[in-house]
């Protein structure tokens, strides 16, 4: 989106114009039966739980109460279903309201604001972004280093993170019919999950590591040198 901003603002010629994504430390973020419990025991989830999880600031347009709507009906199919979102913000008594309003204090947990969102992740079995609007969500990257099978809205940045059916599923950000299908897709389907969560951390190699961003820096940089020298 900025990428093609730029251009259509005239600040960049198309021929001089390269987008790079952010990176991360990939190796911060693995999964592993031991993390799984560690970090399921700091969440106060038992390890038989089914755990669909959310990071990030709430606010309205990262639509968290998407998620807790469609909890009831995934509830009556997947009993020890549970929801997590960690993150603050101006909604958590919003939030926190409707969760007992919907009767869901025993399978949503607001965790809060977390500083070690890292060993937090190997807890989920799912990620979900169901935000109305995103840039290239730091959060989503994570989550796919991590290896998880993501949930996330056709918005903003996430298309070019998240190809539908092979490093996650894509829904759209105002059906709730949409998520809790994906949601259930998932799920229902452990192979499917581990599919996903396996292409995911392989794209993040390849294309929004820390050394991926690194490589594409040096090749800008060495493209604009060798204009310049050109020039000369």
């Amino acid at each position: 989106q900025v990428f093609d901003r730029y251009l259509s603002m005239g600040l960049v010629s198309p021929e001089h114009a390269r987008a790079v994504l952010n990176g991360i430390p990939v190796a911060k973020f693995s999964f592993s039966n031991e993390q799984r419990i560690q970090a399921r025991v700091a969440l106060g989830l038992k390890q038989t739980d089914l755990v669909i999880g959310c990071v990030g600031r709430l606010v309205p347009l990262k639509n968290h109460q998407r998620m807790i709507e469609v909890m009831p009906s995934l509830l009556r199919q997947h009993p020890d279903l549970k929801l997590v979102i960690i993150g603050d913000g101006e909604r958590r008594q919003a939030l926190t309201e409707l969760v007992n309003q919907l009767g869901l204090t025993q399978n949503v947990i607001l965790a809060g604001q977390r500083s070690n969102v890292s060993a937090l992740l190997p807890a989920l079995d799912i990620f979900a972004l169901p935000s109305q609007t995103e840039g290239v969500s730091i959060a989503l990257l994570e989550a796919c280093a991590t290896g998880l099978a993501v949930v996330a809205t056709r918005v903003g940045g996430n298309p070019e993170i998240i190809e539908d059916q092979v490093t996650g599923l894509l829904i759209a950000a105002d059906d709730n019919d949409e998520i809790e299908m994906a949601l259930n897709q998932l799920i229902s389907n452990p192979a499917k999950r581990r599919e996903l969560g396996a292409n995911a951390r392989q794209w993040v190699l390849q294309h929004a590591s820390d050394q991926a961003l690194q490589t594409a820096y040096d090749a800008c940089y060495t493209k604009a040198l060798l204009e310049h020298q050109a020039l000369r």
